[in-house]
């Protein structure tokens, strides 16, 4: 699924949080945003779902604006994790991930809906918490469910906002091997992080976002001919953000 952002502008309470931002996320691709808090980056993602208005400029998956009525077409395709997880408390582990499979396939039979909650639960290592209220569960278990809840749907896009926070190393390896496959299963993955040398191992393309503007996007060797044709062999993503953001 493609994405494209032309001029977009958000401003909230008066407040300018994106700058006319101009993005383009080829279908199957993984593009990282990369900045520092309070840049834009989960108020970018928000607009991506719809969840907020675009004060100009538009967006568009596979063509379709994110604001139109077609949007709700194409949002059973898209798995999110935000920074509010959105999990459901009083409901254990499994109920919380049943809850949303009903809702993208409430056809399914229950042999089938039993199969692949096992599978994702499998997948994140949860299995032996199924049955588990998740008022208990640590940071870490807690965001391991919100990644399953993202993957129940075999999306074709994947929207991660700081996928790895609370993980152990376990985890980390986990989310990409996730995106790693999904990429050859040709699921587009946009997400931000912090964790710049995952984000090196995974990405296609980043996008360099400070105040609220798109101030670089490019692959990481047109990145290091541009900021270190000299010393290629040391350089990495984080000797780039230095660079750029002139740390």
């Amino acid at each position: 699924m493609e994405i494209i952002a032309k001029n977009v502008s958000k401003v909230i309470n008066n407040q300018s949080i994106l700058k006319k931002v101009n993005l383009h996320v080829k279908s199957g691709e993984i593009y990282g945003l990369i900045g520092p808090n309070g840049a834009g980056k989960s108020t970018f993602t928000r607009l991506l779902l719809g969840i907020y208005n675009l004060s100009s400029g538009s967006i568009t998956i596979d063509g379709i604006s994110v604001n139109s009525k077609n949007f709700i077409n194409i949002k059973s395709k898209i798995g999110c994790v935000l920074d509010h997880l959105g999990l459901y408390k009083d409901l254990t582990a499994w109920e919380n991930i049943e809850f949303f499979h009903r809702i993208y396939f409430p056809n399914a039979t229950q042999k089938d809906r039993n199969k692949d909650i096992l599978s994702v639960l499998d997948l994140v290592g949860l299995n032996h918490k199924k049955d588990e209220k998740i008022t208990m569960f640590s940071k870490g278990q807690k965001q391991r469910l919100a990644l399953a809840r993202a993957f129940i749907n075999n999306p074709k896009l994947l929207i991660l906002d700081e996928p790895t926070v609370g993980l152990d190393v376990e985890g980390v390896f986990m989310v990409r091997e996730y995106i790693e496959n999904a990429k050859k299963c040709g699921t587009t993955v946009f997400l931000n992080s912090h964790n710049l040398s995952e984000l090196q191992k995974i990405c296609d393309k980043y996008g360099f976002i400070k105040n609220g503007v798109l101030l670089q996007e490019a692959s990481f060797n047109s990145l290091i001919n541009k900021y270190a044709s000299g010393n290629k062999d040391n350089a990495d993503l984080e000797f780039i953000y230095k660079k750029i953001f002139s740390i």
